[in-house]
């Protein structure tokens, strides 16, 4: 049996999917740009991911991905853009994916947690900006 407070954690959840699922198609270019600590750059629709997903940590792993894309010679290409997708599980786990191309997958990062709100979301960078695809 669920708890109230299990029940009203999962209404919570439920109600940021559907406000994501709403909103997140809208984003069509950005007016504002943020600086991450990292010195990276994201968009409005990123932003409203990140606080309406509660998902900040998204964005400090892919910040951290680009340390991989500069530290080695062989993800050199992934330096001008890079194709990410977060897939969550319904056991509570993700995977984090970073892509040269389609199907062309750099790396990845299994995540054994996470109440991301989404089955799944795409995310690009191209010359040190994240941004959501429907913002290209």
């Amino acid at each position: 049996m669920i708890s109230a407070r299990q029940n009203k954690i999962l209404q919570e959840r439920e109600d940021r999917r559907k406000k994501l699922l709403e909103t997140l198609p809208s984003f069509t270019g950005s007016e504002n740009f943020y600086s991450h600590p990292s010195g990276l750059v994201f968009t409005d629709g990123i932003r409203f991911l990140a606080e309406t997903a509660k998902c900040w940590w998204l964005l400090d792993l892919i910040f951290v991905g680009q340390l991989r894309c500069l530290l080695d010679p062989k993800k050199e290409r992934l330096l001008e853009h890079q194709f990410w997708k977060l897939t969550a599980k319904d056991d509570g786990s993700a995977v984090l994916e970073c892509f040269y191309d389609e199907g062309d997958r750099a790396f990845w990062r299994p995540l054994r947690s996470t109440d991301f709100p989404l089955d799944s979301v795409d995310l690009w960078v191209s010359d040190g900006t994240l941004y959501l695809p429907s913002e290209h």
